[in-house]
């Protein structure tokens, strides 16, 4: 639990750095910060970076879990922006996303039940631009989970709804 502790704060660390420092090294529209709550992204805090164009993203987030459950989950993904267009932004606001979780948990009354997983999932979603720095991310889809004892079905609903900050 110590590695996840200092995880944790590295992670806020950088994130603090980024806002400070985020025009100066990635320029507008490249580099994106969210918040939000997905299955099995969890309660997170995340980052995407635009690599290709307007069509090419990559997004890390690390989430926490909620109501007594010690969880923690480490997302990693992949973007293509595909669909339509918005008054705000040059990239498409549809896209298909897929990416793997790596997921810790244990429950508050049974501490003895404790358990590490992956998990890969495949979700089409749509960004909701508010300003040109400002939106919410909505998306829906699939997920996999290899290991069938964690408590999810081999496949099961996938979805997540985030806001996010252009920097």
């Amino acid at each position: 639990m110590k590695h996840i502790r200092c995880l944790s704060i590295y992670f806020v660390l950088l994130f603090i750095f980024v806002l400070n420092n985020g025009n100066l090294v990635f320029g507008q529209e490249k580099f994106n910060i969210s918040g939000g709550f997905g299955v099995t992204d969890l309660l997170n805090i995340g980052t995407r970076y635009q690599l290709k164009k307007d069509t090419l993203q990559l997004g890390i987030s690390i989430g926490t879990g909620f109501d007594g459950f010690k969880s923690f989950s480490i997302s990693s993904d992949v973007y293509y922006n595909f669909g339509g267009f918005s008054k705000f932004s040059s990239r498409p606001p549809w896209y298909l996303k897929g990416g793997i979780d790596i997921l810790y948990s244990s429950y508050p009354w049974d501490h003895e039940s404790i358990y590490w997983a992956i998990t890969g999932n495949l979700r089409l979603g749509r960004d909701f631009n508010i300003s040109k720095r400002v939106g919410l991310n909505f998306e829906a889809g699939l997920g996999y989970s290899p290991v069938i004892d964690i408590g999810f079905y081999k496949l099961y609903p996938s979805f997540g709804l985030y806001f996010f900050y252009r920097i």
